[in-house]
């Protein structure tokens, strides 16, 4: 199985093209978005599951094309490269964004950590960074990918950006579960800051994490 990540934006452009030449007349393009969205939302509704993660579910149905056309977040479908095209099947969601992290408040340790080399942490107040905003298998198949396995893709595209642009921190706000800050940990990640409780779940709370990319033995 080798693990690749589709646009989501590429995605619905085709299904857009298709609904455009399916019309048997003129349409206008209000029409053939709406269209178009109803198509890819059926879609989502039958291809993947996040199990008892409904915000993730409602996240992909219903937000993450409006932040993927407005430039908020990159939202990427993770197939079996060679499969895919016979099987169709979605083996997962990668959501990553850009994040400016208020370091202010935080321990002078982690903020040693997160601050480039040769800067003063005193004149720092915020960090930018690459935020790991969704990861999550599709629990409807029964297959062999794991969370560690859409992690280390994550990380493989994330460390390509960084590549050609530079940059240091990657961010993400895990489950305060201890197996799932441990597979974090295991790639390098480490927690920073206060508990975050979610908004809208009662008694869901978020450990920020933080990984610098300069550990590079981290992810490699």
């Amino acid at each position: 199985m080798k693990l690749t990540a589709i646009s989501l934006s590429e995605f619905y452009q085709s299904i857009e093209e298709h609904v455009k030449n399916q019309a048997v007349e003129a349409t206008s393009p209000k029409t053939i978005r709406k269209k178009a969205r109803a198509i890819f939302s059926g879609i989502v509704s039958q291809m993947i599951s996040f199990g008892k993660n409904l915000d993730m579910q409602d996240y992909l149905k219903d937000t993450a094309l409006s932040m993927e056309l407005s430039h908020r977040s990159k939202n990427f479908i993770v197939v079996d490269e060679d499969n895919f095209y016979v099987t169709g099947e979605w083996l997962g969601l990668i959501t990553l964004s850009l994040k400016v992290v208020d370091i202010s408040d935080i321990d002078e340790q982690s903020k040693k950590k997160m601050v480039m080399a040769g800067k003063s942490i005193h004149n720092i107040q915020h960090i930018p960074g690459i935020l790991i905003a969704q990861l999550g298998k599709n629990m409807l198949l029964n297959n062999s990918v794991q969370g560690s396995d859409l992690l280390k893709l994550a990380l493989e595209m994330i460390v390509s950006v960084q590549n050609t642009i530079g940059g240091k921190m990657v961010f993400l706000d895990s489950v305060n579960h201890p197996k799932i800050i441990s597979l974090y940990e295991s790639f390098g990640f480490v927690k920073y800051g206060e508990l975050i409780q979610d908004k809208h779940r009662i008694g869901v709370v978020y450990q920020p994490m933080a990984l610098d990319l300069t550990k590079r033995d981290m992810i490699d």
